[in-house]
């Protein structure tokens, strides 16, 4: 897994969560993390908004098409995308340059749910996309934390 910290990213892993439970959360995540990419790449003012925004755009949409791939995810994938509309009206009414506040949030409770996840989960192929999704949570953590005051 990776090096953070609870202490670091300020939340604990969430332990014990069942494999489709994982899934459905994982999968609403990552469609949070591509839409609020999406949009801050569409209407962001900062080319540095911008420019984090693709990256992480391109990231996410793959790591959302291996998620989709595994089957405990793949039978989740319509009750994710429900959840996750839900959530749409919230960045609907956000404004584009609030983006790293946005995936600031995403991304720590990203963090949480896989290292969790990755720590005690029962199905063997979301345990490696989980830790993998724990190393890229934890590269966003640091990109984020690092940016400029312009995004």
């Amino acid at each position: 897994m990776g090096d953070m910290t609870a202490i670091d990213v300020g939340i604990e892993p969430m332990m014990r969560v069942a494999s489709s439970r994982y899934a459905q959360l994982a999968l609403a995540n990552e469609i949070h993390t591509i839409e609020a990419a999406r949009r801050a790449a569409a209407n962001a003012r900062s080319t540095a908004t911008r420019s984090v925004s693709v990256t992480m755009l391109r990231e996410h949409e793959a790591s959302m098409r291996g998620l989709a791939a595994i089957p405990t995810a793949a039978g989740q994938l319509r009750s994710a995308s429900a959840s996750a509309s839900q959530y749409d009206a919230v960045l609907r009414h956000a404004p584009a340059d609030r983006f790293a506040d946005l995936q600031l949030d995403l991304r720590r409770y990203a963090w949480a749910l896989h290292s969790g996840y990755a720590a005690d989960g029962a199905d063997p192929a979301l345990r490696r996309f989980a830790r993998s999704a724990v190393l890229q949570a934890e590269r966003d953590l640091r990109l984020l934390s690092m940016r400029p005051k312009q995004y």
